[in-house]
C-alpha cells in the first residue's frame, strides 16, 4: 500500500450540507436516477464537480453545480434560491476549504429525458488535496 496525495472532492460535503438543509423533501444525489419520476417523486437536486484549476499540491478550485429537478418551474427556482442562498451564508462547509461567494452562475432549463424543470446554480469551492492509502 502507498500514500498518494489526491485533488479533494468538493461534492460530498455540498450533498451533506443540502440534506441537512431540506431534510426529506428533497432528494440530494449524483446523477439523476433512472427510475426517478418528476410527477410523483420528491425534487432532486443533482451535486457534481466540473472541475477546475488546480494549485498542485496544496487545493483545487472546482466548479460546483447544483442542478433541481421538480415538477414546475417556480418550484425549482425556489428550490435553487434556497439551496443557493444558504449555501452562499454558510460557514465551514467544505472542511479546509471554503465556498467563493462571488462568480456565482444560474439558470433555467427543462430536461427533455424526465419531463421536469431545472434550475442549477455554479459555485467555485477551493478544497485542500488530500492524502489516500491505495
Amino acid at each position: 500500500m502507498a500514500d498518494v496525495r489526491v485533488v479533494g472532492d468538493p461534492v460530498p460535503p455540498v450533498q451533506a450540507f443540502l440534506e441537512a438543509l431540506h431534510g426529506a423533501s428533497v432528494r440530494i444525489v449524483d446523477e439523476v436516477p433512472d427510475d426517478w419520476v418528476v410527477d410523483t417523486d420528491a425534487p432532486l437536486i443533482v451535486v457534481a464537480d466540473d472541475g477546475g484549476p488546480i494549485t498542485w499540491p496544496v487545493l483545487s478550485d472546482p466548479l460546483v453545480r447544483c442542478t433541481v429537478y421538480a415538477n414546475g418551474k417556480q418550484t425549482a427556482k425556489q428550490l435553487r434560491r434556497v439551496s443557493m442562498g444558504a449555501l452562499l451564508g454558510a460557514r465551514d462547509v467544505i472542511p479546509g476549504g471554503h465556498i467563493r461567494k462571488s462568480g456565482v452562475g444560474y439558470t433555467d432549463a427543462r430536461d427533455q429525458d424526465t419531463g421536469a424543470d431545472m434550475a442549477s446554480f455554479t459555485v467555485t469551492a477551493t478544497v485542500r488535496t488530500e492524502v489516500i492509502t491505495v
